[in-house]
């Protein structure tokens, strides 16, 4: 290494400093085009048991991730069910592209507002998390589909009460765009470019 870095005139802070930035170029390049929409994750939706705990631990570290990169979320929340839970909107806080939109139906898309937005940040794909996923987020996904989106989500990203049933929700959003086991799984992908482990 040493060797190899002298050949090239670069002390070893520096070429350490320039592969940091060139990992961090590629990682931008990754994310790019893509937005988050956290959907009904309010009062009046979220029951809270193990499995809700364990869904806004992994909401919560997506937007960290999305804060620190400057990801862009949207909240969509449904007309007449509450605010968006006060642990996420903390985070919310944080993230620089944010907005708060309205839905008076399950299919978010159902707001123009939502597909402007997005348009005007530039986002093709949307990571998908919520509440219920085979209702609110199943529509939501329909409609980013219908306009052009492309759409992933993780397992536990998203949510169903506990007498639904999240394993047919889960094939439904394998089979129309990315599906990942977990959220370290997607935010592995946007850091490496691939799952590690794999």
């Amino acid at each position: 290494m040493y060797t190899l870095m002298n050949s090239v005139g670069l002390r070893s802070s520096e070429a350490y400093m320039q592969a940091d930035i060139a990992e961090h170029e590629k990682r931008l390049r990754r994310i790019r085009g893509t937005g988050i929409l956290i959907i009904d994750m309010q009062r009046d939706f979220v029951s809270y048991s193990e499995e809700t705990t364990k869904q806004l631990q992994a909401q919560n570290r997506l937007l960290e991730y999305s804060a620190r990169y400057d990801m862009p979320v949207v909240v969509l929340e449904h007309t007449g069910y509450g605010q968006t839970l006060d642990s996420l909107m903390r985070i919310i806080g944080k993230v620089p592209r944010r907005q708060m939109i309205r839905k008076a139906y399950d299919d978010g898309f159902t707001n123009s507002k939502l597909a402007c937005r997005l348009r005007s940040w530039s986002i093709s794909n949307l990571c998908l998390t919520g509440v219920n996923a085979s209702a609110c987020v199943k529509r939501t996904a329909q409609g980013a589909l219908s306009e052009g989106f492309t759409i992933e989500t993780a397992d536990d990203l998203i949510a169903e009460p506990l007498d639904w049933m999240q394993e047919k929700s889960a094939k439904w959003f394998a089979s129309k765009g990315k599906w990942y086991n977990s959220h370290r799984d997607l935010i592995s992908f946007y850091e490496y470019g691939q799952i590690q482990g794999q």
